[in-house]
């Protein structure tokens, strides 16, 4: 799917490339990791969904560009916030917080040429020993 953005980036074809994601389960009394819905919750439906935290877009010019969006903190069991966060399973960020259970955040690629993978590589945007790559279905 090819979207036009305006402003930065105006009247350019920019088809996505990959998302990075985060399994979030939300109740009525808050939004949890997933899989962590306190044990004896008992207010009702779990609603799971997967949050978009960056998608990374490219263009027929060989750019890449990346939108953040702004993604709450869910709660573990213990209802805390915060700790480690892997991406791929890997420390990306040490969170100040008195959480322990890790957020898992993933990559789900839409497009997975490798000269996008080694363009990716070379802005930073993905690891140079990248070894996994999953596909959105």
């Amino acid at each position: 799917m090819t979207d036009i953005f305006v402003g930065e980036h105006s009247a350019e074809g920019w088809d996505e490339f990959f998302r990075i994601i985060e399994v979030q389960e939300i109740t009525n009394d808050g939004i949890y990791l997933e899989d962590n819905v306190p044990d004896g919750y008992a207010g009702g439906g779990v609603l799971t969904v997967q949050v978009v935290h960056s998608v990374f877009l490219h263009n027929q010019r060989a750019k890449l560009t990346r939108m953040n969006f702004t993604v709450p903190e869910p709660r573990d069991k213990n209802e805390e916030i915060g700790g480690v966060v892997l991406l791929d399973n890997r420390v990306i960020v040490e969170e100040v917080g008195p959480g322990t259970t890790p957020r898992r955040l993933k990559r789900l690629f839409t497009d997975t040429g490798n000269d996008l993978i080694e363009l990716a590589i070379s802005y930073g945007y993905l690891p140079s020993d990248l070894t996994t790559i999953t596909t959105i279905s």
